[in-house]
């Protein structure tokens, strides 16, 4: 992990997928320090930009999801994206 200060709305792209597409290019509510690297880049499913550099946004493995920023705290396209999650799941 690389110390990051970041807080506020940031536009968050995802991968083409039947659950991530729709919120492909939405603005989700960040709140952390730090930024995530991840091993296998087959786990990424979303991204935004700090300046220049891509940051993780989301990542994925099996049924398990993570999301750097915080879907509770982002309104009604955070909430909808939860909701969209627990019932594929």
């Amino acid at each position: 992990k690389d110390k990051l200060p970041r807080v506020g709305w940031k536009k968050t792209f995802f991968k083409k997928d039947k659950l991530f597409s729709e919120f492909n290019d939405q603005k989700f509510y960040y709140v952390h320090s730090y930024k995530v690297k991840i091993k296998n880049n087959k786990n990424l499913i979303g991204h935004s930009y700090y300046g220049k550099s891509k940051i993780v946004s989301a990542i994925n493995y099996k049924n398990i999801f993570g999301f750097q920023f915080h879907p509770e705290k982002s309104g009604e396209v955070g909430l909808e994206l939860l909701k969209k999650l627990i019932q594929r799941y």
